[in-house]
């Protein structure tokens, strides 16, 4: 028992003065984003294992279960590093959708192109899985709704623009 205070209070010790240096409290190993307490990677990793949560009491019909997002915890652990690596490589820094920056930790987000509400029409080879992700801003994501890529992108240009002409006609 004393052990597990001793490593608390080290690992308590350690994210303080990590904190306190501008570094990252999770890996202690690179800077910290400004106004952040974790560096890019670690923040991404975190973003990607939100996108990767799992929820036992849902159940989606023909596929894993999942809690609106990707369920890997059926997979060896070296899958999953490898989809957490397929995934970080995806980053550029802007979104999928609109080209504009996003941040991580502040603006970026995973959406996948193909919803997770049409796993019964794509199926969950298709929607589970690392290539179905794209890094997109967290605004836009909700503005997609269930749409798929193709149609967000088609409403986008066409829908989108319409609507905003007709209320900049208004005003």
């Amino acid at each position: 028992m004393p052990n597990q205070t001793n490593d608390a209070l080290r690992s308590k010790n350690n994210r303080s003065n990590a904190k306190q240096n501008g570094m990252c409290e999770n890996c202690f190993k690179l800077p910290a984003l400004i106004n952040r307490t974790r560096c890019k990677n670690c923040l991404m990793k975190a973003i990607i294992k939100e996108g990767f949560k799992f929820d036992r009491r849902r159940k989606m019909r023909g596929s894993t279960q999942a809690r609106g997002t990707c369920y890997v915890e059926q997979f060896q652990p070296s899958v999953r590093a490898e989809w957490i690596n397929k995934i970080m490589v995806k980053w550029t820094g802007i979104c999928h959708y609109t080209g504009i920056p996003i941040e991580i930790g502040a603006t970026a987000s995973l959406d996948h192109k193909l919803p997770v509400s049409r796993v019964h029409i794509f199926g969950p080879d298709k929607i589970f899985h690392p290539e179905n992700l794209v890094w997109c801003h967290k605004s836009v994501n909700i503005l997609k709704g269930d749409k798929t890529a193709s149609e967000f992108s088609y409403w986008l240009r066409h829908e989108f623009q319409d609507a905003l002409a007709s209320v900049a006609a208004h005003n």
